[in-house]
């Protein structure tokens, strides 16, 4: 199993990676207390995409 990250989207290749079908793109962000982000006292992580390969 190997990862290829390219920018906000990483590709893993190569075994049963255990997240889905092969070719399955997943897709993740976070979300995390910030009380100096303003008053919704909450913010959001970047995005990131994960796809599985054979």
């Amino acid at each position: 199993m190997g990862w290829n990250i390219q920018g906000e989207r990483v590709v893993v290749t190569g075994g049963n990676c255990g997240i889905g079908t092969p070719f399955s793109t997943w897709n993740f962000q976070f979300w995390y207390r910030d009380p100096l982000g303003g008053p919704a006292g909450f913010n959001f992580s970047a995005g990131l995409e994960v796809t599985s390969c054979p």
